[in-house]
């Protein structure tokens, strides 16, 4: 299930991080991927 904020901010960055979270999903769907996490670099 995806949150809610992706529903409201149609922001093109926003689309991206949904995919992301959709992929992380479907991994971590089979219990013998688990734990699965994605990192990546963030300059603020």
């Amino acid at each position: 299930r995806l949150p809610s904020s992706y529903y409201v901010d149609l922001d093109v960055n926003k689309a991206e991080d949904v995919l992301l979270h959709r992929r992380i999903l479907a991994e971590c769907a089979d219990p013998d991927n688990r734990p699965v996490f994605h990192a990546r670099f963030l300059r603020v």
